[in-house]
């Protein structure tokens, strides 16, 4: 009886196929639902945050590195003068008249953080941006010395 000696060889190596023929013929559901799951990643427009110091204002950064001028709804700045911290608050993208004026009694360089800063997508809704460190350098003094002849 050759079949009989064929099963009796063969029994484990039978048994795994099998077994594994039928795990085969019922899917496992977490594997249905991850190829049936489209996962979104929402990609944020604006980015980051400039500071221009011609114009006193900050500007808002999309992901493709456009300048958007009047995105900026609020923001703050944070400095430390003489071991003395200061804290002001602007609600527009504009500094204001207190922080510029404060900003001109600092006579040497001096970083500068913007934070909390919050800007307005195309859609209107506020969105955080990363701080701003900014190195201020203050105006250079007058040459006051006359000329020689």
């Amino acid at each position: 009886m050759p079949g009989k000696q064929f099963i009796k060889k063969y029994k484990g190596n039978l048994i795994l196929i099998g077994s594994l023929f039928l795990l085969g013929a019922f899917p496992v559901s977490a594997q249905t639902e991850s190829e049936n799951t489209i996962k979104v990643r929402k990609v944020e427009q604006l980015v980051k945050a400039e500071y221009d110091n011609t114009n006193y204002k900050l500007t808002a950064v999309d992901r493709f590195g456009n300048l958007k001028e009047n995105a900026v709804q609020s923001f703050e700045i944070h400095y430390t003068l003489r071991g003395e911290r200061h804290k002001y608050i602007s609600y527009s993208n504009q500094l204001t008249d207190e922080m510029l004026k404060n900003l001109g009694k600092i006579k040497e360089a001096q970083e500068i953080y913007f934070t909390n800063i919050k800007a307005e997508d195309d859609n209107g809704h506020l969105i955080q941006l990363p701080e701003l460190p900014y190195m201020h350098f203050p105006d250079c003094p007058k040459n006051k010395k006359k000329k020689s002849r």
